[in-house]
């Protein structure tokens, strides 16, 4: 729900957390939606070849501080794959650990900030017009969405491992097809393109 008034060269602060306000214990996916325009845009200014950058490796450039240093929590957090909206490029990313039912001593019922800053690259031009596309001043650069599902869920599922949760995830929130498939492409073939 944050806005910035965005200016080439600028980090700005952003702390995704996930809390959990319910009575039960849960699992945590985030959804990191980054705006395709700005996506493509931004991508020229992390490798001479963009075509050599993964779209995880594009995320990981954009949301890094003053240093240039990546925010994104790798440790606690684990990268699904993404798949395109049409507007954005979502990318899924399960939290490591279940998430204690709301309490009011200790953290536990939250996940660590994704990311904590992100970085506008200090060349980009935002007035720069390109054929088939335009970055307007109210885009949405990123967008996050949270999504739970109770711990306890499935019986049948490996509760206690992120790759149990990713299962349940999948299943309940529509990520996969009537017939089993992955409606994203999974971390694993978020690979360098074929020259």
């Amino acid at each position: 729900g944050n806005d910035y008034d965005v200016d080439p060269g600028f980090t700005y602060a952003k702390d995704p957390i996930v809390h959990n306000e319910g009575s039960e214990k849960a699992w945590a996916r985030v959804a990191v939606a980054l705006n395709k325009n700005v996506h493509d845009e931004f991508a020229q200014f992390y490798a001479e070849d963009p075509a050599t950058l993964t779209k995880l490796d594009v995320l990981k450039n954009f949301v890094v501080d003053e240093d240039g240093d990546t925010t994104l929590d790798e440790q606690n957090w684990t990268y699904v794959g993404y798949y395109d909206d049409g507007t954005n490029y979502v990318y899924l990313f399960d939290y490591e650990k279940v998430l204690e039912a709301k309490n009011e001593t200790n953290d536990e019922d939250q996940t660590t900030a994704i990311f904590t800053n992100f970085t506008i690259p200090r060349n980009w031009d935002p007035s720069r017009v390109h054929a088939d596309t335009q970055i307007e001043r109210d885009v949405k650069f990123i967008t996050i969405t949270a999504y739970a599902v109770q711990a306890d869920y499935d019986q049948k599922v490996e509760k206690e491992t992120v790759a149990g949760a990713t299962e349940i995830f999948d299943e309940v929130f529509d990520f996969e097809d009537d017939f089993g498939e992955k409606k994203y492409t999974p971390a694993s073939e978020d690979v360098v393109p074929n020259p």
